[in-house]
């Protein structure tokens, strides 16, 4: 019989956990309410969770069983998924869950009790801003070209589009062609937007030939779309780009990061660029987040470095 799969792993370990019906309120008194789930909605976010988790320990680390995973993956995890500016009550969801997921290694005899913790025991998980999980322009440079050998030309192209224009990866693998303004150099973004919001982003003249040849591909199809295969809200397609990224990253000696780095290094070099016409810091940073689609100037610091 061949190994489970990660999946399987996270939902036979949290299983353990698992007495529906029971009351949690009696587990706090009895103080053993860290080591049992009683609802089955809770039960079935965090297997939800707990196998995003597990997957992606298993493409960007290699590990195949879920006793293998360490701290710092832990951690890491939780920084790509603030990377990706999804919501701190989401983010503490997935604290919950790989908190549980941890405990239940122990139950499972999986782990040892003396194992080191994912995550600290007490309080939530806390996020500051993280500007240098960014790649510098060389490392991007290198990442694409590798990229670029691959097997799949979608996964360049994706990249490239958050390198020159701050795309978040769901945006660029939902572009359109109808999206895409040559003459003028934009991208007149619409589709898996951050709170459906439309946006402008206007790229270097350098990059005209390239749009072209997105608006030329996307006229190939008819959805309109310039990506194909991408599955449901770009979810297939976006999960090829990371696990091409994480490829690359290893191949290439160069620290992995979610691909919010590309995102970062677009932010990052608006930002110089704008100071260096003379702008304020202030009125650098609201360029910058108007580029990437914030309403707050407050959010660049998660991008751009303060002075």
């Amino acid at each position: 019989m061949g190994r489970p799969s990660m999946v399987r792993q996270v939902e036979v370990a949290l299983q353990t956990t698992f007495v529906p019906g029971e009351s949690r309120q009696a587990h706090k008194v009895a103080g053993d309410a860290a080591q049992h789930i009683t609802g089955i909605e809770t039960m079935r976010n965090y297997v939800g969770c707990g196998c995003k988790f597990a997957v992606a320990c298993q493409r960007d680390y290699g590990v195949h069983f879920l006793r293998d995973i360490t701290p710092p993956m832990a951690q890491e995890h939780l920084l790509q998924l603030h990377d990706r500016e999804l919501s701190g009550g989401y983010i503490g969801k997935v604290v919950a869950a790989l908190r549980k997921l941890d405990i239940a290694l122990r139950l499972k005899k999986w782990k040892t009790p003396d194992a080191p913790l994912w995550l600290p025991e007490a309080g939530g998980w806390h996020s500051d801003a993280h500007p240098e999980r960014a790649y510098t322009p060389e490392q991007a440079q290198r990442l694409l070209a590798a990229l670029a050998a691959a097997r799949d030309p979608r996964i360049v192209r994706v990249t490239r589009l958050q390198c020159i224009a701050g795309l978040r990866i769901s945006e660029a693998c939902m572009l359109r062609g109808v999206d895409i303004d040559v003459a003028h150099c934009q991208l007149h973004l619409s589709k898996a937007t951050k709170g459906g919001r439309v946006r402008v982003v206007t790229v270097a003249p350098e990059q005209q030939d390239f749009l072209q040849e997105l608006v030329e591909r996307a006229a190939q199809h008819s959805d309109g779309y310039v990506f194909q295969g991408r599955g449901d809200r770009g979810k297939s397609l976006i999960r090829r780009v990371q696990a091409a990224v994480s490829r690359a990253t290893k191949q290439e000696g160069i620290p992995h990061y979610s691909t919010h780095a590309f995102r970062k290094l677009f932010a990052q070099q608006q930002y110089a660029e704008a100071s260096a016409a003379g702008q304020t810091d202030q009125e650098a940073r609201k360029m910058v987040s108007h580029a990437l689609g914030h309403n707050r100037v407050a959010v660049t610091y998660s991008y751009v470095p303060r002075r």
